[in-house]
């Protein structure tokens, strides 16, 4: 595979390329979020799938792609892995929210899975504790008050804050609030933040070999072993 060393231009038109697809990946599913709700069967998950395939590129061209399988092959099964993704989130979005590194692995690991493969987030237990790790998704802003939250009295007015664990009362369970505007608009601007990040790292020079090895792998979606 012929390595690409991508230009700070082209860099730049490749952002944009990659924000034109989030803005049509992303928000036509969260404008219709705002007229469906809950409390029609509906809880627009389809929005988290689509933000972890942004999340889980960014984080493959950030950590980059250097690992070799058995045959001495770059192991195309490691171009893109839950730690790059984790790694991107804790650096890249706790600038825009502390909550993202403090409770970042947790997001991914409670929604990554559970919404792209079973339709809705896994509830997680701690093999420490015994603590239950549930998800609570809600249209709202960063920090507010919400009166219907799971295991409260209805009209307590709790408060909620975008990724701050809440303990439930009388309850081994910790919910995870994720307000579903926040996350759009994080993730977007994290993703622009992130392109930004290797356009000034390429006018100073050369990407270093991982990262464009990974970019080249995206751009060209090079064929991947598998049985077919």
């Amino acid at each position: 595979m012929e390595e690409l060393n991508h230009t700070a231009d082209e860099l730049l038109r490749i952002k944009d390329w990659v924000l034109r697809n989030y803005h049509n990946d992303v928000y036509p599913l969260f404008i219709n979020s705002q007229t469906v709700g809950a409390a029609d069967g509906v809880f627009h998950f389809g929005i988290v799938r689509n933000i972890m395939a942004y999340i889980e590129t960014c984080g493959a061209i950030h950590s980059g792609w250097a690992e070799l399988d058995q045959r001495g092959d770059y192991d195309t099964k490691k171009v893109a892995t839950s730690e790059k993704s984790i790694r991107f989130i804790v650096e890249f979005l706790s600038v825009i929210d502390k909550n993202y590194r403090e409770n970042g692995k947790l997001f991914y690991n409670m929604y990554r899975h559970g919404s792209t493969h079973l339709l809705r987030p896994h509830r997680l237990k701690s093999r420490a504790t015994g603590m239950i790790y549930s998800w609570w998704w809600y249209s709202g802003d960063r920090c507010t008050i919400h009166d219907k939250v799971e295991g409260f009295k209805r009209d307590d007015g709790v408060r909620v804050s975008h990724l701050e664990l809440i303990k439930v009362p009388n309850q081994n369970v910790y919910l995870l609030p994720v307000s579903f505007p926040c996350l759009c608009a994080d993730v977007e601007k994290a993703v622009g933040n992130f392109y930004d990040s290797l356009v000034g790292a390429r006018r100073k020079g050369d990407l270093p070999p991982e990262q464009r090895r990974a970019l080249t792998f995206i751009a060209n979606g090079v064929v991947t072993r598998g049985d077919i």
